[in-house]
C-alpha cells in the first residue's frame, strides 16, 4: 500500500505535497538574518544584479520579466539599505548601472553556497539516472508552469570598463541612506 491509498490523496496532491516539502527543504532561508529579512522579490532581484553586474535597469527588468516601475521601486529599496550602488554610466551620464556592494556579493555567495551543500547532500540518496530523471522532470514542470511571454533576456547591454573600475582611487561607499561611489582617502 502506497502513501496514496493510505491517505487517500491523488497524484496531484502528492505532488503538491513533495513540491512544498522540497522547497520548505532546499529554499530554506539563509542562516543570516539581513537575508531572512529581504522578500524573496528583492533576493531574485539581487541575484540578476550579482549575475549581471553594470547592468542598467531595463536590463534587470527584462531578466526578472517584470514592469520598470516595479524593478526602480525595489531597486532604490536596496539602495537605501546599501546592498547595490549606483554607478553613472560613462557613455551616457543619464544611464545608472547597477552593482552589488562587496558585503552583498559575499552574503548571496555565502547563500548559493550553503543551497548547493544541501542540494548535494539531497543528491547523493539518488543514482545517477534518478538524478537525471528528476532533474529533467523538474525541467519540464517548470517550463510548463511558467511559459515565458517575453523572449528570453540575451544579457545586460555591454559598457565598457571605465570610471569606477578604471579608477583604483575610487570605493563603494555605504550608509544608512544607501551606498555610493567615492574617492578613497589616502
Amino acid at each position: 500500500m502506497n502513501i496514496r491509498e493510505q491517505i487517500g490523496q491523488s497524484p496531484i496532491e502528492e505532488l503538491d505535497r513533495a513540491m512544498r516539502t522540497s522547497s520548505r527543504i532546499f529554499l530554506r532561508p539563509s542562516a543570516n538574518v539581513e537575508m531572512r529579512s529581504l522578500p524573496a522579490s528583492h533576493l531574485r532581484l539581487l541575484q540578476v544584479i550579482g549575475r549581471l553586474p553594470d547592468s542598467k535597469m531595463v536590463d534587470v527588468a527584462k531578466a526578472l520579466d517584470v514592469q520598470l516601475p516595479a524593478v526602480s521601486q525595489m531597486v532604490d529599496k536596496m539602495f537605501k539599505a546599501g546592498h547595490v550602488v549606483r554607478i553613472q554610466d560613462p557613455l551616457d551620464r543619464r544611464i545608472s548601472r547597477l552593482r552589488l556592494t562587496p558585503e552583498m556579493e559575499e552574503l548571496l555567495s555565502d547563500a548559493a553556497s550553503a543551497r548547493l551543500a544541501r542540494v548535494a547532500k539531497a543528491a547523493e540518496a539518488l543514482t545517477d539516472d534518478e538524478l537525471e530523471t528528476l532533474t529533467m522532470l523538474l525541467d519540464r514542470l517548470s517550463s510548463s508552469m511558467a511559459p515565458r511571454t517575453t523572449p528570453a533576456f540575451a544579457g545586460p547591454t555591454p559598457v565598457a570598463r571605465e570610471g569606477y573600475d578604471a579608477d583604483p582611487s575610487l570605493e563603494i561607499a555605504s550608509s544608512r541612506r544607501g551606498a555610493r561611489v567615492r574617492r578613497r582617502t589616502l
